[in-house]
């Protein structure tokens, strides 16, 4: 009888918070990232998630939001306004 040993995910981890991999800043989508990077199944991971049409959540160390790969989580709230040019009066 041969046995086989199937590869553990690391994000079955007792000790990984769940909620690490629905991050809220770019600090929890880091360390969401850090487990994904010791994962033997990361391909099979981001590859099950896309056939089953997750739309959030990171997935073999991949952000996805609203289903589309981004690569890094801003910061709720409001985007930056871009500085305005200084104009000198005449």
């Amino acid at each position: 009888m041969s046995l086989t040993h199937s590869p553990i995910p690391s994000c079955t981890d007792q000790t990984v918070d769940p909620a690490v991999f629905f991050p809220t800043a770019p600090e929890q989508l880091a360390a969401a990232q850090a487990v994904c990077a010791t994962c033997p199944l990361t391909e099979q991971c981001l590859a099950g998630a896309l056939a089953l049409g997750t739309t959030d959540g990171v997935w073999g160390g991949v952000l996805l939001e609203r289903g589309t790969a981004v690569a890094e989580k801003r910061r709720p709230g409001r985007p930056r306004k871009a500085a305005s040019p200084v104009v000198a009066a005449a």
